[in-house]
C-alpha cells in the first residue's frame, strides 16, 4: 500500500509523523490480508482556524482499494487524538469491506 501524507497550515514533529505512519501501517496489514498491494492511502492533516470549536486538528483520509474508495474524517484537540480516531474509523471500514468480500 502506498501512503501519502499532506500537511496544510500545520507543522508536525518527526515523532508525530512517525506515530501517524505506524497507525496507518497497521491498516496496510489489513489491506494485505485483502490480497491487494495496489491500495493507496492519502492522509490530509490540517490545523483548523475555526474559533467556535474545540477541535483544532482535522485529519482526512482516502483509501482506494479494488472496487471501493473509503473516506474517513477525524478531528480532535490534539494531533494524537485525531490520529487514533482516524485509524479506528478506517479499520472498521476495512473490516466491513473484507466481510462483504
Amino acid at each position: 500500500m502506498q501512503l501519502l501524507i499532506r500537511k496544510e497550515n500545520v507543522t508536525l514533529s518527526q515523532d508525530e509523523l512517525d506515530y501517524l505512519r505506524r497507525k496507518m501501517e497497521h491498516l496496510t496489514h489489513l489491506a494485505r490480508a485483502m490480497g491487494d498491494e495496489s491500495s493507496k492511502l492519502h492522509v490530509d492533516v490540517e490545523q483548523t482556524r475555526i474559533k467556535t470549536t474545540d477541535h483544532k486538528m482535522m485529519l482526512r483520509a482516502t483509501l482506494s482499494v479494488p472496487h471501493r474508495v473509503m473516506h474517513a474524517e477525524a478531528s480532535g484537540m490534539h494531533f494524537l487524538e485525531a490520529a487514533d480516531i482516524l485509524e479506528d474509523k478506517l479499520r472498521r471500514q476495512i473490516e466491513k469491506y473484507k466481510e462483504r468480500g
